[in-house]
Order: structure tokens, then C-alpha cells, then sequence
């Protein structure tokens, strides 16, 4: 979705649209089995010209579809944010070779002045925020690591043994850098 900077009007432009569960993962080369949606993408955003660029407002909501990096069971997830940027024309940086960034400049992004890319705005913000590790529940007790069951529902013989973690594979490594 693009939007001309010209017609965005003095009082500015208000949307809100609903993207595909889809919509990420056909937007990435390889997504792998991150960014999976379990619903719609509910986006809000707000676009207003200032003196200098563009202010775009927004945020998203959805259900995250994951899988806990511990005992690799999927679950859902409420997936939320918002976020505030700031657009500069890149004739403010051309024919500069340094630039001193202060805390304010962290969000301002660079657009050609005529078009604003929402969807890659949309896109960007999904993918800094989308929750990669986040656990099944805090309390997750993860797979055996000897026969593979799942703690969470069943104690296996290695549950609390000490040597549960124990893999002979380190043996051969530490032989080899004799430790």
C-alpha cells in the first residue's frame, strides 16, 4: 500500500484494514516457521505532514501462532503494538558524509519524499516485534534431553537425575582439548 505524499491532507489520513494470516510470510524470501498468524493482522495507522516529512502513527493486533522453544508444543499468542515514525525526504541526508544521531533520530526513517511505503513500514515493525522465543508458559519444564519426553505432562526415569543433561558427545570434546 502506497500512499502520494500530496494527497495526504493538512488534518492528515486515518486508516484501518485487516491483513490475511498470510500476508508476512509471503513477503519474506525464507520465513522458515517464524511469523505464522493465527488470525487477521488489524492495523491502524495515521499519516500527517509535518514541516519536515511525514508522522505515521499506528499499531497491530493479531494472534501469533509459536512454538516453545523448550518443549516445541505450539501455541497461540496475543501479538500487539504500536509504533511512532517519523519520515524524512533523503534530500536531507544527500551530499552529507557525517551525520550525528541523537536519541530523537532513532525514529526517523528516509523515504523519497513522494511515496509513502506503507507496507513495508507494516512489515518492518512485524518483524522486530514478532515474539521468536517466547516460552509456552513461564513455568515450561522442556523435553528430556536423553529420551525425549515432554516434563510438562510426564516424569520420565531421567527427570532430576543428575546426569539428565549429561551427553557423550562433551566426553570426546573435552578428551580432544584436554581439559
Amino acid at each position: 500500500m502506497r500512499i502520494l505524499v500530496e494527497d495526504i491532507p493538512k488534518e492528515g489520513i486515518k486508516l484501518d484494514f485487516d491483513l490475511p494470516p498470510e500476508w508476512m510470510r509471503e513477503r519474506i524470501e525464507d520465513p522458515g516457521d517464524d511469523f505464522r498468524f493465527a488470525e487477521n493482522i488489524g492495523v491502524w495507522v495515521e499519516l500527517y505532514r509535518t514541516e519536515r516529512g511525514i508522522r505515521v502513527k499506528g499499531g497491530y493486533s493479531s494472534v501469533a501462532q509459536l512454538t516453545c522453544p523448550k518443549c516445541l508444543e505450539e501455541f497461540t499468542s496475543p501479538f500487539e503494538g504500536e509504533f511512532d515514525i517519523r519520515l524524512m525526504p533523503d534530500i536531507y541526508i544527500a551530499g552529507k558524509r557525517e551525520v550525528r544521531l541523537t536519541r530523537k533520530d532513532l525514529d526517523v526513517e528516509y523515504f523519497d519524499g513522494v511515496v509513502v511505503d506503507l507496507e513495508n513500514i507494516i512489515l518492518s515493525e512485524l518483524m522486530v516485534n514478532f515474539p521468536h522465543d517466547k516460552l509456552c508458559r513461564p513455568d515450561c519444564k522442556g523435553l528430556c534431553p536423553v529420551c525425549g519426553a515432554n516434563w510438562n505432562y510426564e516424569k520420565c526415569e531421567h527427570y532430576g537425575a543428575e546426569h539428565r543433561y549429561k551427553n557423550p558427545i562433551w566426553d570426546k570434546i573435552k578428551l580432544s582439548i584436554k581439559l
